[in-house]
């Protein structure tokens, strides 16, 4: 260093000090460009995390009982003052030693701080422990993080403040019928809005269950609104749904009802008959003749009605199967799936048809509708179950002496069939760690179509049964 360069030092030491810096080398000290892009987080700012000083070696008088770089600093100006009044003129070797010792008490400044702060004692910073409502699982982080996707529909742009947040699920009248009693119960509102439908057999009828991901974006009108069966509950279970329904099945002889499964289980659940018609959660469309193909959910006041209920609204990833999706549309194999035909049992006369539209890239049908109306759902996804079954007998039912036959399932898993995209593939599908799993014959992972999911469930030892085309 030469003399120019230790001149400059000593003037910016004394300029620094004359602007009131705490310390001679913060403003000049520039800190490291990260190594890697990450998110700041609890509003901290980079200079935080790569700061050349502790926080305490840049506090004022008003943290620190000593300023020791001000102390400092006002001993090296009155030393300067002191050898300028000397009569006789310094030399320059005289020069050079008292420009290095004024730099040198500088750089010992600097050393001081450091050591000054670090030897004052402070105590460690305590770790609050986050309540027990808000700890996210390992699992559930990994599942979350940075995704904007539907869980249900694996599609983008899903709400933001519904992520992490519990599906809700409607139970659903169908009678597939042409007599007018069971064309009263079709077209279904909000079929066309639901995120996945599954129909499952009922009492020689299908119900169906209808999942929104996100319950603020539900439809004014869902229904018509039916009575919960055990098998729906577990099956809304598995994607830890908050259910809805109107009306329950009650357990006598040898049938297990709902009344016993929602105890059991503990399940959430909202019985709409406990609400007066017409209020702000149910309505009757009297277009339809017959009471029980009139009650409707209003839907657009699901978040209230589930804010009242105070359920826990947060999902609980252990309980919910998220069915993996392509990230791009994609072809599930080379065999062709145009038309696919369903049939649930040989107990019932429901079947089922879906034709592909390849303009659209959805499977749609025409089973919804009745001279009440229409409805034409798009689905991206056809998934079929076959599923162990069981049917049961309940007698005098409702003190009539008439008998009626329920329709047990016992998520056994099983064989299976998806289609997307035109094409299908036969898969294996199992309930594992209250998650349904879905796999194909070599024991890979199936991949659905990002997109509307219908499931059609159905009986594997009483001739339920498939074809494509």
């Amino acid at each position: 260093m030469d003399d120019r360069e230790l001149d400059n030092l000593l003037d910016e030491i004394k300029q620094h000090k004359a602007a009131g810096g705490d310390s001679p080398l913060q403003d000049d000290v520039t800190p490291p460009a990260p190594v890697n892009d990450f998110k700041i987080t609890e509003e901290k700012t980079i200079d935080d995390e790569v700061n050349l000083f502790p926080e305490e070696a840049r506090r004022s008088d008003d943290d620190n009982d000593i300023d020791v770089m001000e102390v400092l600093s006002e001993h090296a100006a009155k030393k300067a003052a002191e050898e300028e009044d000397k009569k006789p003129p310094v030399d320059d070797k005289k020069k050079k030693i008292i420009i290095a010792a004024c730099a040198a008490v500088a750089v010992i400044a600097v050393i001081l701080i450091v050591v000054f702060a670090k030897g004052k004692d402070k105590p460690a910073p305590e770790t609050t422990a986050a309540p027990a409502s808000e700890v996210v699982s390992t699992t559930e982080t990994a599942a979350l993080a940075g995704k904007d996707t539907n869980p249900l529909t694996g599609e983008k742009d899903f709400n933001k403040d519904a992520i992490g947040k519990r599906p809700m699920a409607v139970v659903v009248e169908n009678e597939y019928g042409t007599n007018d009693y069971a064309q009263q119960s079709r077209p279904q509102w909000g079929l066309e809005d639901a995120d996945m439908v599954m129909e499952g057999e009922t009492e020689f009828a299908t119900r169906l269950l209808m999942f929104w991901a996100d319950y603020t974006n539900a439809p004014e009108k869902i229904g018509p609104v039916r009575s919960a069966r055990p098998p729906f509950i577990r099956f809304a279970e598995l994607f830890d749904g908050i259910f809805i329904h109107a009306g329950l099945s009650h357990s006598k002889g040898d049938y297990v009802g709902a009344d016993t499964v929602f105890e059991k289980h503990n399940t959430d659940h909202v019985n709409l008959l406990d609400y007066s018609t017409g209020g702000a959660y149910t309505g009757n469309d009297t277009s339809r003749p017959t009471i029980e193909h009139q009650h409707y959910f209003k839907g657009n006041n699901a978040p209230d009605l589930i804010s009242s209920k105070d359920f826990r609204t947060k999902l609980n990833e252990d309980n919910f199967t998220r069915f993996k999706f392509s990230s791009e549309i994609k072809d599930l194999s080379s065999d062709k799936a145009e038309t696919v035909k369903i049939k649930w049992s040989d107990n019932g006369n429901k079947h089922g048809t879906f034709t592909y539209n390849e303009k659209k890239g959805t499977y749609t049908t025409d089973d919804f509708n009745s001279k009440y109306g229409e409805v034409s759902p798009q689905f991206e996804n056809i998934i079929v179950l076959f599923d162990t079954t069981e049917y049961i007998v309940k007698h005098n039912y409702k003190g009539s002496g008439n008998s009626e036959t329920y329709c047990e399932y016992k998520l056994d898993g099983g064989k299976g069939m998806v289609a997307s995209n035109g094409t299908y593939v036969e898969i294996k599908w199992e309930v594992k760690d209250k998650k349904i799993v879905l796999t194909k014959a070599d024991g890979s992972d199936v991949l659905l179509n990002p997109g509307k999911v219908y499931i059609a469930y159905a009986s594997s030892n009483h001739n339920g049964s498939y074809s494509v085309e």
